[in-house]
Parts: structure tokens; C-alpha cells; sequence
């Protein structure tokens, strides 16, 4: 699908053009979904290799029967890889995966709770 317009948000900057910037990112697309080339595309003029995203994705929310009931979101840390062309590519730093995950496992993907 891609990232919505308006909904990354930029949550620090150190103030220069020689540095870099973070920006949160909530969606219901998988986080594979997001690491798909041209998923970002459509924020090339505003990012640069080095920034960071705050990634955080709720799939299960796509779903009109778990609207209200609690659902896991998976957390992650991107990086900005290139902006060439106005193409985005990003990679995974760091993977939290949700908070029913068990340490030292693998993450879950956000939605799946663990039996």
C-alpha cells in the first residue's frame, strides 16, 4: 500500500542539514509490507540516508472484529538506507516485536498471540 501522507511524523531533529532526524511511524500494513521498495516513496523529499523510523504496525486492526478488543503491536527501528529518485529504501536495526513476546524468541508477528 504505502505510507499514508501526513502520518510520519518527525519526533526529533538535531537542527542540520549534516545530520540526521527520527520520525514515528503507526500503521495496520505488516512491517515486511514496509520494507517493500517504494513503500516510503511517497516521503523522499523529506527523508535522507541516517534518519531513523520508529516503526510500529497493528495488521490484526484491519479487522472489524478485534476494533475493540486489545491487539499486540509489533515495534521497530528502521533506518533510511537511500533516497535516490525520489525512491526510498530502509532496512531494520532493530526488531522489538510486541510485548507478549517472550525474550529470547523470535518476534511475532503483530496480531498472533502465543498460544
Amino acid at each position: 500500500m504505502g505510507c499514508r501522507p501526513g502520518s510520519l511524523q518527525e519526533i526529533f531533529n538535531p537542527g542540520s542539514n549534516f545530520t540526521w532526524a527520527g520520525f514515528a511511524y503507526a500503521t495496520n500494513d505488516t512491517l515486511e509490507e514496509a520494507l517493500k521498495p517504494g513503500y516510503f516513496d511517497g516521503w523522499a523529499e523529506g527523508l535522507q540516508p541516517g534518519d531513523l523510523i520508529l516503526f510500529g504496525c497493528n495488521p490484526a486492526r484491519l479487522h472489524p472484529q478485534s476494533w475493540h478488543r486489545p491487539t499486540q503491536v509489533r515495534r521497530a527501528l528502521l533506518m533510511v538506507t537511500r533516497v535516490e529518485r525520489m525512491r526510498v529504501s530502509v532496512r531494520v536495526l532493530h526488531d522489538w516485536g510486541g510485548v507478549e513476546d517472550e525474550p529470547g524468541e523470535p518476534p511475532q508477528a503483530a496480531g498472533q498471540r502465543r498460544p
